[in-house]
C-alpha cells in the first residue's frame, strides 16, 4: 500500500497532548541530542505526554522539528517501509529533509533556529501576526488584500484545503484585513500564540540571511521524494533545495496543492506527524483518503496494521 508522510508546521495552540512514550530510548536519544546542540533541554518543557510551547519562544521551531523527527524515527523503528512521498508544512519541510536523509538532524536544528531568530529580528522592527481564516477562499480573501492596498505589508501565507487560509504580515493591517474577511462571510479566525509573522514579504530582505548557512551544510540526495511547498515540485539538487527553503520564508505555503499532488500520485493513506489536529479533519472533508495522526500510541499502532 502507498503512502506518505506529512510533517505539520507551527501550531495555533499553546499546549499540545501526544500520548506518546517520551522515554522510549528512540525518542528520549532524540531530544538529548538535540537539545546538547542547541544548549537548550527541551524535554523540559513535555509533562505527562503534553508539550508547553508557552515559554519557548526562540526554540519553538526546534521543539517542532525535534518531535516530528523523533516521532518519523520511532515509526521506522517499527515499519521499515520507505513512503512513496514527504511533504512539510512551513517548519514541517525541515523535518521531511532530516527523516530523507537531505540532511542531519542536527544541521536541521541549525537552520531552524536561525530562521526563528530571522523572523523575531522583523518582529522588533515591525509588530507582525498571523491569523488563520476559515470558511473564504483564498481568491476572495486576495482581493480584500488588493483593495486594502497592503499587497507588500499583508500576505496569504498559507494556502490549507477546505478554504482555511493563515494571513501574515503587519499585525494592524491584518487585523484590519481580519475584520473585513468576516464582514465578507469568513466563518471564524484564529489567532496564532506568537507575535511573528512569516511567509509574506515583509520577511524577503532577511529571509537571504539563511542562504549562507544552507551553503555551509552538506546536502545528500532524498531517500524518499520530498513536495516542497512553494513550488509543488520534488527538488533532488542543493541550490534548488536551498532556492524553496529560503523563498519559502516570504512566499505562500502552497499546502492544499502539495495534498493534491501527493493524492493524484496514487497515495491511498496520508501519515500525519505533528501537532495540528484540524489538519486531519480538513484532509478527510476534502479526500476520501485515508488520514492517520501519528500522535499516539493508539494510531500508530493503527498505522502499522495498515501499510
Amino acid at each position: 500500500m502507498s503512502f506518505a508522510i506529512l510533517f505539520q508546521g507551527y501550531t495555533f495552540k499553546k499546549k499540545i497532548t501526544n500520548n506518546l512514550n517520551y522515554s522510549n530510548s528512540i525518542i528520549k536519544t532524540t531530544f538529548e541530542q538535540a537539545s546538547e546542540h542547541i544548549k537548550y533541554n527541551l524535554l523540559h518543557h513535555i509533562k505527562n505526554h503534553v508539550i508547553n510551547f508557552v515559554h519557548l519562544k526562540y526554540y519553538t521551531q526546534a521543539m517542532i522539528l525535534t518531535n516530528a523527527v523523533a516521532i518519523y524515527k520511532y515509526w521506522q523503528s517499527l515499519k521499515k517501509n520507505v513512503p512513496k512521498f514527504m511533504a512539510g508544512h512551513s517548519i514541517g519541510e525541515y523535518a521531511a529533509l532530516v527523516c530523507s536523509n537531505v540532511i542531519t538532524l542536527l544541521d536541521a536544528l541549525t537552520l531552524v533556529m536561525l530562521r526563528e531568530k530571522l523572523m523575531y529580528d522583523v518582529n522588533r522592527k515591525e509588530s507582525g501576526a498571523m491569523e488563520m481564516i476559515i470558511g473564504l477562499h483564498e481568491n476572495k480573501i486576495q482581493d480584500i488584500i488588493n483593495n486594502y492596498l497592503f499587497k507588500n505589508q499583508v500576505n496569504i501565507a498559507c494556502i490549507n484545503p477546505n478554504n482555511c487560509i493563515v494571513i501574515s504580515g503587519n499585525s494592524n493591517k491584518v487585523q484590519q484585513v481580519i475584520l473585513k474577511c468576516k464582514k465578507n462571510g469568513a466563518l471564524y479566525t484564529i489567532k496564532f500564540p506568537y507575535n511573528i509573522m512569516s511567509h509574506c514579504y515583509l520577511m524577503k530582505t532577511t529571509a537571504s540571511k539563511l542562504l549562507n548557512t544552507l551553503h555551509s551544510i552538506n546536502f545528500k540526495r532524498p531517500t524518499c521524494r520530498i513536495v516542497n511547498n512553494v513550488d509543488v515540485k520534488c527538488e533532488y539538487l542543493k541550490k534548488n533545495i536551498c532556492s524553496a527553503l529560503v523563498r519559502q520564508m516570504y512566499k505562500t505555503v502552497l499546502w492544499k496543492q502539495s495534498i493534491e499532488y501527493i493524492i493524484n500520485k496514487n497515495v491511498s493513506t496520508l501519515l500525519q506527524i505533528g501537532s495540528n489536529s484540524r489538519s486531519r479533519n480538513i484532509y478527510t472533508q476534502t479526500t476520501k483518503i485515508s488520514v492517520i495522526p501519528l500522535n499516539n500510541i493508539n494510531n500508530i499502532h493503527k498505522a502499522l496494521k495498515i501499510i
